[in-house]
């Protein structure tokens, strides 16, 4: 794997997970438990790799995938509430610029590591 897309994806899946752990941390006084479960699983599921570059692409991309799931449910959850009983809820906050930006994140990180998943992995750098 080419060293500035080795760095470029170890720093944004870190950059990611930094992210991550910074809206479950802000999602947590809400009482939405459901969503900071969903979060901590998005947060730890990159840590659960065999190594590979295959397999750190697929973790990368299914942490992306679950970011992408909880914040469209937010999002689809304010626009109900406010076409639906006047709420003055924003429908993004900064929790979910967190989660839009830890989600691209996750997913420039997984294609890095997609784009070389063939090659033997080097990890003494």
């Amino acid at each position: 794997m080419g060293e500035g897309r080795r760095r470029a994806a170890r720093l944004s899946g870190i950059m990611a997970q930094a992210l991550t752990a910074w809206a479950l941390v802000m999602l947590i006084p809400s009482w939405n438990w459901i969503s900071a479960v969903l979060l901590l699983t998005a947060l730890l599921v990159p840590f659960r790799t065999d190594g590979t570059n295959r397999d750190r692409a697929i973790s990368n991309f299914s942490s992306g995938l679950v970011l992408w799931g909880v914040l469209s449910t937010h999002a689809l959850d304010s626009l109900l509430d406010r076409l639906l009983h006047g709420g003055a809820s924003p429908i993004l906050t900064s929790l979910h610029l967190l989660m839009v930006t830890a989600t691209v994140l996750f997913v420039f990180a997984g294609a890095f590591y997609w784009i070389h998943r063939d090659d033997p992995v080097d990890d003494s750098a």
